[in-house]
């Protein structure tokens, strides 16, 4: 078969299911073309991206504007997949929206695998539901999820899902039997996001450390959440016991695993309603022989078989958490059992192997169930579609054009109006202006006349205030000159009378003198 994988981003370090379905199916003869929205580019450091050549079977899609099926680069990435026998869409997301938009209405079938954040975040039941009548087929990956998608979009869909557990390449994760020793690793491996719990499995971490300080905690990925685990685990006091590794390769993460003891991902239910699906880390983690401590979170207790295979606490419960871790430390005999239980049961139930079958079974019963399945039918379906959507674009467009036309003339002929209107009245406002100015300079002269009058009337009091000043200074001088005149005739008159005082003022003094 052909088959097409639509995908949001590729490739991914976060989703090496999507990576191992599409290896897999190329071993067995298929050939796969791979649609996808983003180039994460972290992802291309895996071997099998570069053995597979898979970056060459990419192309990579626009999600812009409300029409995504009228771009034109879409409209060449798609051509060549026009005659595949199937589409796989990985999540009821914008992959799923492309396959509802497009290839449903070309013709071609495609089968719908539903996860996790697709389904759970603020879903739009309607939506939701038109994507899985839409679909061939549709997988999700737990019982868990399949009764939640029948509770939210009804309950005649049920039978169209299929719950497909995903599988784990056992020679990739093989299994490692520890030997019991005082230095006890736990591993943690996710998107470092609220959902995995990291945070919670710091604190529990902590209380661990206050019983057994000998243990280290290994955390791989990366997310938002980085920074506050990071300072989280400072707070607490156990830094320097806590190393963040980043985002691994599968290759890896294997190799971790082959040195942990333990595993944990105390997975929770987000703010937002993010949820798990069914982690495939856990998988990974039991088929290397580790047993692991996870919590009682949607399809989790399908993966992990609660006091066999590991221990399960509540949800958000870092003090159950740290019980159960505390539990397997102290028991190493324990440990070793739920190791090799784990392997069994991923040997039994999640072999990628038969994981494939079931997946091929699915795409194959799909693409049989199109009755024109050419390519040149669909091709032509195809492109039917976008010229009629092109055509109604155009039309629209169009009716919009003149409808803004009709608009712009409008405005037009009211700015002409008020420009008219402005320039009247700066017309009026300019000969206001000018009579004022006018005026004014009337003022001015008749204020500069007044003026001169008043200056020459000021200087005429002052040449007479000079005369009449001129006068009395003569006449006080002629007076000066006749009291002096009048001094000098009088002074032997006034010697006598001097003189006749100073006697009589004697005699008085000393009255018997003579």
């Amino acid at each position: 078969m052909k088959i097409v994988y639509l995908v949001g981003g590729f490739p991914s370090l976060s989703q090496t299911f999507i990576l191992d379905q599409i290896t897999g199916l190329i071993d067995r003869g298929h050939e796969v073309e791979i649609l996808a929205y983003h180039d994460p580019r972290e992802g291309q450091a895996q071997n099998a991206v570069r053995s597979y050549g898979l970056l060459e079977k990419t192309r990579y899609l626009r999600y812009e504007g409300d029409q995504p099926l009228l771009d034109a680069g879409n409209v060449r990435q798609l051509a060549p997949c026009l005659d595949a026998d199937v589409v796989h869409a990985h999540f009821a997301a914008k992959p799923a929206d492309i396959a509802l938009d497009i290839l449903k209405k070309a013709g071609i079938p495609f089968v719908l695998t539903a996860h996790a954040y697709d389904i759970f975040i603020q879903p739009d039941a309607p939506a939701l539901r038109a994507k899985f009548l839409a679909a061939s087929k549709a997988i999700t990956v737990s019982e868990y999820n399949k009764r939640y998608l029948a509770d939210l979009l009804g309950p005649d869909l049920a039978d169209k899902i299929e719950v497909s557990y995903l599988g784990v390449d056992l020679k990739r994760f093989p299994w490692n039997e520890r030997a019991p020793g005082a230095n006890v690793t736990l591993l943690f491996a996710g998107r470092l996001v609220e959902k995995k719990g990291v945070l919670d499995l710091i604190e529990a971490f902590a209380l661990v450390c206050a019983r057994h300080p000998l243990t280290r905690l290994r955390i791989i990925g990366d997310g938002p959440q980085r920074e506050a685990a990071a300072q989280k685990a400072q707070t607490l006091g156990v830094g320097e016991r806590v190393t963040f590794l980043g985002a691994l390769t599968q290759e890896r993460i294997a190799a971790e695993m082959q040195r942990a003891d333990i595993f944990c991902l105390p997975a929770a239910t987000a703010v937002n309603g993010d949820r798990e699906g069914l982690p495939v880390v856990l998988l990974e983690a039991q088929a290397s022989g580790l047993p692991v401590v996870s919590t009682r979170h949607t399809g989790i207790p399908e993966a992990v078989a609660d006091g066999e295979t590991g221990l399960l606490v509540d949800e958000r419960d870092p003090q159950g958490l740290s019980r159960s871790i505390s539990r397997l430390i102290e028991d190493p005999a324990l440990r070793v059992q739920m190791g090799r239980a784990g392997r069994k049961r991923i040997e039994a139930r999640h072999d990628l192997g038969a994981e494939l079958d079931r997946l091929e079974s699915v795409l194959a019963m799909a693409a049989q169930a199109i009755q024109d399945g050419s390519g040149a039918a669909r091709m032509g379906r195809y492109y039917a579609e976008v010229m009629e959507r092109l055509e109604l674009r155009i039309r629209e467009q169009g009716q919009e054009l003149q409808r803004r036309n009709e608009q712009a003339d409008g405005q037009a002929r009211q700015s002409a109006q008020s420009l008219r209107d402005v320039e009247r009245r700066l017309e009026q406002k300019l000969q206001a202006l000018e009579s004022r100015q006018s005026q004014d300079a009337r003022k001015q002269d008749e204020r500069a006349a007044a003026l001169s009058a008043a200056e020459k009337e000021l200087a005429a009091q002052m040449k007479a205030l000079d005369g009449r000043q001129s006068q009395g200074t003569q006449a006080l001088n002629e007076r000066i000159e006749a009291l002096q005149s009048h001094v000098k005739k009088n002074s032997g008159f006034i010697r006598s009378v001097k003189a006749t005082w100073v006697y009589r003022l004697y005699k008085t003094i000393r009255p018997g003198s003579s």
